[in-house]
């Protein structure tokens, strides 16, 4: 036995040398055949690996490594077999591929199996005892796989397995927007991947809603981008995201045909400007709508013939967020130069400013001079964000109640005798003007973004609070002293 030893080490190591230099011999132009769903597959060479014919049946495999080869696959799934190696890749069953029938040669695996070792994260590995196979998430909605072989990875796999894709894509959403129908009945919340999920508020509140009631009812790819702000007239609803606004009917909405019915770009500087649009605003007594965002400026659209009429300028850095005084033509703007301006719609000019960071009692320098919310009650606003959420009397310019709380507030409105805020932090904050906290009400995601109030008198049994912000999920308050219930995407 021992006169053995020495030979058998010295071709190990001959193998080992050559597989680590590539030095692999050329695999034939054919592994073989098997059966597969619907027909034959059949291995063939590729310059950098292998792939497959038949596409009725199969997607592509490469290699990005010349040195690993996959040379056998019994289908469906597993073993694989590594080229050069002479060793199995055992319970891998990751392997099974499918024929993407939209872009036909990406890459594409399409069932597989992984073990979760970080929830909060969802990556994995899979020690083998050639190496390994795990996948971290990619900008949020796929992942990339990785299969390591002595320090080669095979990447930029894209994986469509629809319980893993949601899974990551309700990990990293935001829900910016809401909007409630003009029935009252129906909700409309947008997320970060551009998509609007429409909820029936009337089944989810109901005494026999089930689990499958808090799910939408419909969701749509809206727009390329996220889904800033929303906004609902009688018959439409308006979204909007980077550079432009869609208008949608509510009625084909429910009916789940879910096509746009016009869109519009307001006239930016240059054509390579596509600024995000933050803030939308109804003005019903011109049938106008007003939009704002990162160009800085209002922009007025005509409802009616959709042209774009007067561009207000005045702000110097990205707009946030806007508001209506009710019993005049006047439209307020807070952006991130700090200020909040007070526009006369009918001269369509600046009449006032308020520069909130420069008042001692409001100023947090550690949080910036931007203002995130603002909401209006005739002769009174309230503004928060960088600087200390305030109640301002706005014929005098003067602050009236600094709210005590730390953190940055992200939407904030006028309901009855209280003011409603949210931001960073869970909670639902209810303040009475006085400036006493009289509630905070937690809800289920970690930052709030958005508050919306179901007034309609048509739905009185659907008046609720909700709440969106750093997750999947909106929070239902019926009370608004509790969270009854979440839906989510």
């Amino acid at each position: 036995m021992g006169i053995w030893v020495f030979p058998i080490a010295l071709l190990l190591l001959c193998l080992t040398s050559e597989s680590l230099q590539g030095g692999l011999p050329a695999p034939p132009p054919s592994l073989g055949k098997g059966r597969g769903v619907g027909g034959e597959w059949l291995w063939t060479r590729h310059q950098r690996g292998h792939e497959t014919s038949k596409a009725r049946t199969m997607g592509l495999w490469r290699c990005e490594a010349p040195e690993v080869r996959i040379r056998e696959w019994t289908w469906p799934g597993s073993p694989a077999r590594l080229w050069g190696t002479g060793q199995s890749m055992k319970r891998v069953p990751q392997l099974r591929m499918a024929l993407d029938q939209e872009k036909p040669g990406k890459d594409r695996i399409q069932q597989w199996k992984w073990n979760v070792s970080a929830a909060r994260s969802l990556q994995w590995a899979e020690w083998l005892p050639q190496g390994f196979l795990g996948y971290q998430p990619s900008n949020g909605f796929g992942a990339e796989a990785e299969l390591g072989f002595r320090g080669l990875k095979l990447q930029k796999i894209v994986l469509v397995r629809a319980e893993v894709f949601q899974a990551l894509q309700r990990l990293h959403m935001t829900i910016f927007s809401q909007s409630v129908s003009p029935c009252g009945k129906f909700l409309a919340a947008g997320n970060n991947y551009g998509q609007i999920a429409i909820f029936s508020l009337s089944a989810a509140l109901s005494s026999e809603a089930k689990e499958e009631s808090k799910k939408p009812m419909v969701t749509f790819h809206a727009h390329d981008g996220p889904v800033y702000s929303m906004v609902s007239t009688d018959r439409h609803l308006l979204s909007a995201g980077d550079g432009e606004v869609k208008g949608w009917l509510w009625a084909e909405i429910l009916k789940k045909g879910c096509k746009e019915l016009w869109r519009r770009q307001p006239p930016y500087r240059t054509s390579l400007e596509v600024p995000e649009i933050n803030a939308l605003l109804l003005v019903p007594k011109e049938n106008s709508l007003i939009l704002a965002g990162g160009d800085c400026q209002l922009h007025t659209m005509d409802l009616e013939t959709g042209a774009f009429t007067r561009a207000l300028r005045g702000h110097t850095d990205y707009i946030h967020c806007l508001a209506l005084r009710d019993r005049s033509p006047e439209v307020l703007s807070g952006g991130e130069d700090g200020a909040v301006r007070l526009w006369d719609l009918r001269i369509a000019k600046e009449v006032q400013t308020i520069e909130v960071y420069k008042h001692e009692e409001c100023s947090r320098p550690h949080n910036g001079r931007w203002i995130g919310c603002l909401a209006t009650d005739s002769d009174w606003m309230v503004c928060g964000g960088g600087p200390a959420l305030t109640l301002w009397h706005l014929r005098s310019s003067t602050p009236t109640t600094v709210f005590p709380i730390r953190a940055p507030q992200k939407h904030v409105t006028f309901y009855q005798d209280l003011i409603l805020s949210a931001g960073q932090g869970c909670c639902v904050n209810h303040w009475q003007l006085s400036g006493e906290l009289k509630a905070q009400v937690p809800g289920s995601s970690p930052g709030l973004l958005s508050l919306s109030l179901n007034q309609q008198p048509a739905a009185p049994e659907c008046k609720v609070l909700t709440a969106s912000g750093n997750s999947c999920r909106v929070d239902v308050f019926t009370n608004l002293g509790y969270r009854a219930f979440s839906m989510s995407f």
